[in-house]
């Protein structure tokens, strides 16, 4: 690394130090009400400073997530300017936002229903989309969709999963996912030494995997798919568990047989039949932890910023999750359970 990728890595260690700890958290579960939590935050934790000139007692839920989402997204932007080595690496994060935008206003589209759309992506990651977001959000149909993509590198990915006025989501979402993968392994190829490729290749093939093992669940457990359908919609990468194995528990489990599995392979540890939250859950969970130990001994600046924006976003979510459960009132053992940490 050269002096201005090792500043940004010791930076962001450093950052990462600061964190809300387990303590935090449990101070966080006790209180009573949001304006509690907003003084907690405000006083006790690093994000003091995003959060001074709140007036805790009047602050409602979105105001408060808003303020903290933009507190994480100023430490991105802060770190990058630190010494980034590579900016052009940083598109992949905007690709992937693009990607989730498409797919999650195709779901809007099937369900006729918008209500669950909302654009929670910072100005500065909008900004440099290949798209308009807003005028994506106001599209109402597939055929709408098509056109807003015409002459676009998605033009074609959509196409091949239009048909009869209607939009394979499975295989859409798989298409996007290979495109994704395929620019960010470009990229890594093109920018990083031997070494630094094959430890971000590991992590961007893990989060891959991990994506098939949650869509293999979710559709034996909620949609009964055919084998032959599941496998045609996941990405062939196979990183913990070969494709010959997976390939075997996808013919012969159901879902709660296939959970079972996943305690004998590399990710035995996050996986626990008798103890299960939901599977998205459990895939989040993975990818925080390897993300802590990237930012304590991964080489390259970029795969330590991006873990540290991994682990920064769990706590946006773990701090989100704690709202709506004092606001709600849901049990404290609820809320514990909810967290990843």
């Amino acid at each position: 690394m050269n002096s201005s990728s090792n500043a940004m890595s010791a930076k962001a260690r450093s950052m990462y130090g600061n964190l809300l700890t387990k303590e935090d958290y449990d101070n966080l579960i006790n209180l009573n009400s949001v304006s509690d939590i907003a003084h907690y935050l405000k006083t006790e934790t690093h994000y003091r400073i995003s959060l001074f000139n709140i007036n805790e007692s009047k602050i409602h839920r979105g105001e408060l997530e808003d303020m903290i989402r933009n507190d994480v997204f100023k430490r991105f932007t802060r770190l990058v300017k630190f010494g980034s080595s590579n900016e052009d690496f940083y598109s992949y994060g905007i690709l992937k936002a693009e990607i989730q935008q498409i797919l999650a206003v195709v779901r809007a589209i099937k369900l006729n229903d918008k209500t669950n759309f909302i654009i929670k992506l910072p100005f500065y990651i909008q900004s440099h989309m290949s798209y308009d977001l807003k005028k994506l959000a106001a599209i109402n149909s597939y055929a709408e969709l098509l056109l807003f993509f015409s002459s676009s590198e998605y033009e074609k990915i959509i196409k091949q999963n239009f048909h009869d006025q209607e939009i394979n989501y499975l295989g859409l979402e798989k298409d996007l996912n290979d495109y994704y993968a395929s620019k960010v392994r470009n990229i890594i190829r093109k920018n990083k030494s031997k070494t630094n490729q094959k430890q971000f290749e590991d992590f961007f093939d893990t989060e891959m995997e991990l994506g098939n093992i949650a869509k293999i669940y979710r559709l034996k457990k909620y949609f009964n798919s055919s084998p032959e359908e599941i496998k045609d919609s996941i990405n062939l990468v196979f990183k913990g568990i070969s494709q010959r194995k997976l390939f075997k528990m996808i013919d012969e489990l159901n879902a709660e047989e296939f959970l079972k599995a996943l305690e004998d392979t590399v990710y035995r540890k996050y996986f626990d039949a008798n103890n299960f939250l939901y599977i998205e859950h459990s895939v989040k969970n993975i990818i925080y932890h390897i993300s802590r130990r990237n930012i304590n001994y991964a080489t390259d600046s970029d795969l330590v910023l991006l873990s540290y924006m991994v682990v920064s976003d769990n706590e946006i979510d773990n701090i989100i999750n704690i709202i709506e459960c004092v606001k709600y009132k849901i049990s404290k053992d609820s809320i514990s359970n909810m967290l990843i940490m």
